[in-house]
C-alpha cells in the first residue's frame, strides 16, 4: 500500500471540521502541514493535532495518525529545543567594553509532559512562539526575525539617550570610581521617568505601563545596576589593597626593628645613624631600600676604616662606651661644683 504524507492524513481525519477547531492557537501551522509546506512536523505538534481531533469527537491515537504515512520521527526532535518569547520582558548583557545586547526573555515552548506554554509566567501576556504571517515557529531565543518570511517579531527597542551616554563614556570602564557619576545620572533619570509614566497612566486612565514603557524601565534599571555593582567591586578591591599595603608596611617595620637590634651591639651602630635612620623612616615608602642603604653605608664605613681614612668614618663607639663618656662628664662637673 502506497504511503501518503502526514498532511494528507491529517486533512482526512479533520474532515469538514475547521482548522481553528483543531489547533485554535496555531491554525497557520496546521495549514502548512496539510498543504505540504511542512513535510515532517515534530512529534509534539502531531500530539497537539491528535488532542484537537479528540476534542472534536474523533478518538484517534498518535500511532493511528502516523500509520500509513511517510512521517518519520527526527533524531533531534526534542521539545526542549523550541522556545516562546515574552513580548515585554528582556534579557540583557553589558560587556566591559560597553557593548549592550538585548533580547526578549525566552521560555521552553513545552513542559515535560508535552503541554504548550502559552502565557508568560511573570506578566500573564501571551507568548510569541510563531510568526503571525507564515506560522513558522520561533527557533532560538536570540531570534528577532522570522526565518521563513523575514517578518519582524517585535518592534525595535528604544535605548534612552541617558543610557547611551553612560555606556559610551569610556572612563566608566577604565577609571576607578568614575562610574559613580553614571550612577547618579541614571538614578535621577529613572526616578523622573517613573514619575512621568505614573502621571501619563493617570491621564490616559491606564492601569499598566505600555510595553515600550516597561522595556525602557528595564533597560535603565539594568545599566544602573551594572554600574552599581562595578562601583561596589572597585571599592572592595581598593579596601583590600589598603589592607594589604598596611600588612606589608607592618612586616617591613618589624624587619627594620630586627635589623636595628642586630646592629646595636656591633661597631656599625651609632646614635647618629639611629637618629638619621629614624628620620628617614618617616619619609620613605620603601623600607626595604632604607634598610639596604643602612647596610651599604655600614659596609662603606668598614672599608674606609681599613683603608686608613678614619676622619670619614662614622662614630663606632658602642652604646656602653657612649654612656660611660656621658657619666664621666657628669662626674667632672660635679667635682667643679664641689
Amino acid at each position: 500500500m502506497k504511503k501518503i504524507s502526514i498532511g494528507e492524513k491529517v486533512k482526512q481525519e479533520r474532515g469538514e471540521e475547521k482548522q481553528s477547531n483543531i489547533m485554535p492557537d496555531n491554525q497557520g501551522q496546521l495549514s502548512q502541514i496539510e498543504s505540504g509546506k511542512i513535510k515532517n512536523p515534530k512529534k509534539h505538534t502531531l500530539m497537539e493535532i491528535v488532542k484537537g481531533l479528540n476534542d472534536i469527537g474523533n478518538p484517534i491515537t498518535f500511532e493511528e495518525l502516523i500509520e500509513g504515512t511517510t512521517w518519520e520521527e527526527s533524531k533531534g526532535d526534542d521539545i526542549a529545543t523550541e522556545v516562546a518569547l515574552s513580548p515585554s520582558l528582556l534579557d540583557m548583557r553589558l560587556t566591559d567594553d560597553g557593548v549592550l545586547t538585548i533580547s526578549h526573555k525566552s521560555y521552553p515552548l513545552y513542559n515535560q509532559d508535552g503541554e504548550m506554554n502559552k502565557y508568560c509566567p511573570e506578566t500573564g501576556e501571551k507568548l510569541i512562539y510563531e510568526c503571525e504571517s507564515c506560522g513558522r515557529k520561533v527557533e532560538n531565543a536570540e531570534q528577532k526575525f522570522c526565518m521563513g518570511c523575514g517578518e519582524e517579531y517585535f518592534e525595535s527597542i528604544d535605548i534612552p539617550k541617558v543610557v547611551k551616554e553612560e555606556i559610551d563614556f569610556p572612563l566608566n570602564y577604565i577609571q576607578e570610581g568614575d562610574s559613580f557619576g553614571g550612577i547618579d545620572h541614571l538614578s535621577k533619570f529613572l526616578m523622573a521617568y517613573k514619575e512621568g509614566t505614573q502621571k501619563l497612566m493617570k491621564e490616559e486612565n491606564r492601569k499598566k505601563p505600555t510595553i515600550r514603557e516597561r522595556q525602557t524601565l528595564q533597560v535603565v534599571e539594568f545599566v544602573l545596576n551594572y554600574f552599581k555593582k562595578k562601583f561596589i567591586n572597585e571599592e572592595n578591591q581598593r579596601d583590600s589593597k589598603v589592607s594589604t599595603d598596611e600588612s606589608i608596611k607592618t612586616e617591613l617595620f618589624r624587619q627594620a626593628a630586627i635589623r636595628i637590634t642586630e646592629k646595636m651591639d656591633t661597631d656599625e651602630f651609632s646614635l647618629d645613624k639611629l637618629l638619621n635612620f629614624t628620620q628617614d623612616l618617616g619619609k620613605t615608602d620603601d623600607l626595604t631600600e632604607l634598610v639596604e642603604q643602612w647596610d651599604s653605608s655600614s659596609l662603606n664605613d668598614e672599608n674606609k676604616s681599613r683603608d686608613g681614612n678614619p676622619e670619614n668614618v662614622s662614630d663606632k663607639k658602642s652604646v656602653v662606651e657612649q654612656n660611660d663618656a656621658i657619666n664621666n662628664k657628669k662626674e667632672k662637673k660635679g667635682d667643679k661644683n664641689v
